[in-house]
């Protein structure tokens, strides 16, 4: 879920987002002091959820704010070990491995797992593959 928090000021204010853990997008509304999620409750005037939302989107603070959460890209070095890496790099990465390795074991070579909640979104769904 990308929360934009850049603060103004610190003083709390209420900013509301649609969830994106499941296909539903329940509208919450987040109370925010600076950088921090300090509260999550419902958004009682979202038109989608009118006010109901599962427990998942009333923890998202939980995610948001954990210290092991991922926020960039990390890439193996030679030695194995995980390093911090640019978007640009991360994804140049994958598309040369991604190309080698088809090239090496045809097409079928490269599985895709979708989940909640993209599986539901048809028009992000994977196009048959090309060569």
């Amino acid at each position: 879920m990308a929360l934009e928090l850049s603060p103004r000021s610190h003083s709390r204010r209420t900013v509301h987002r649609t969830c994106t853990l499941c296909e539903a997008c329940c509208g919450l509304a987040f109370e925010v002091e600076g950088e921090r999620i300090v509260k999550v409750r419902p958004d009682d005037d979202d038109v989608l959820s009118h006010g109901f939302v599962c427990p998942k989107g009333i923890a998202i603070a939980d995610i948001h704010h954990d210290p092991d959460r991922v926020r960039q890209p990390l890439v193996r070095d030679g030695s194995g070990e995980l390093r911090p890496a640019s978007w640009d790099e991360a994804f140049d990465l994958v598309a040369r491995r991604l190309g080698a390795i088809r090239a090496a074991h045809g097409p079928d070579a490269v599985g895709v797992y979708i989940g909640n909640p993209i599986v539901h979104n048809h028009a992000a769904a994977p196009s048959e593959s090309q060569p």
